[in-house]
Parts: structure tokens; C-alpha cells; sequence
């Protein structure tokens, strides 16, 4: 798992554990699928990513492309696409071979030296 890999930062294990919960909350209540259908989860190590994906057959859910206005402090949900957002650099959903797919990649950077220099 990412948590054993030794050149994957403290910042990015926590990150992509925080992620891969919340993306699996969101397809848990969201997702479109019959009871006993599995969800896959996956969490594979790239070349300068970490990519976390859960997966499911059935259909779609629309899910926007940035989090869901008023501003943070004011709104009641949406908090998990708002930290999906801030913790990974990218996510999207998507389809591959009849499975539906909602992914996030968190680059393989150490996160504390950037958010300093931020």
C-alpha cells in the first residue's frame, strides 16, 4: 500500500488515505448502483502520481467540475468535493469497459516544501 512505499512523502500517504475516503463516501451515497454490485478501490503508484480510483458498474452520477458554491463556511455540503479539490491536483470521473470510474492523482512532490513557498 501507498503508507509502505518509503520514496511517497508523510503529506502524500495522508492525502491519498483522506481522498480515497472521500471519494468512496461520495460513490457510497451518490452512486447508482444495486445493492451487492462491489466497489472496486484501487490506489496505484505511478511514475510521479499517486492515482486513486473507485469504481463501479452502473450508471453515471453527474458530479461537477468544481465545488459547489457558497463559500466554504456557509454551505452545509459539498465539503468532501471542496478537501478532494484542495488535496489532490487532479480528479475527474469517467468510463472504462462498462465500469464507472471517479479518480484522483496526487503528485509525488513533498508537500510541505511547496505549501512554504506558496
Amino acid at each position: 500500500m501507498v503508507n509502505e512505499a518509503s520514496e511517497v512523502p508523510p503529506e502524500v500517504v495522508e492525502s491519498t488515505q483522506l481522498v480515497l475516503t472521500e471519494l468512496l463516501a461520495n460513490e457510497i451515497k451518490h452512486g447508482r448502483y444495486a445493492q451487492g454490485d462491489p466497489l472496486v478501490c484501487s490506489v496505484a503508484m505511478k511514475r510521479r502520481a499517486v492515482r486513486i480510483e473507485v469504481r463501479h458498474i452502473g450508471p453515471a452520477f453527474d458530479m461537477p467540475a468544481a465545488p459547489p458554491q457558497p463559500a466554504l463556511e456557509l454551505r452545509e455540503t459539498g465539503w468532501g468535493l471542496a478537501l478532494i479539490t484542495r488535496l489532490a491536483d487532479r480528479w475527474g470521473v469517467g468510463e472504462r469497459g462498462g465500469s464507472r470510474q471517479v479518480w484522483a492523482e496526487i503528485d509525488l512532490r513533498d508537500r510541505r516544501s511547496s505549501s512554504l513557498h506558496s
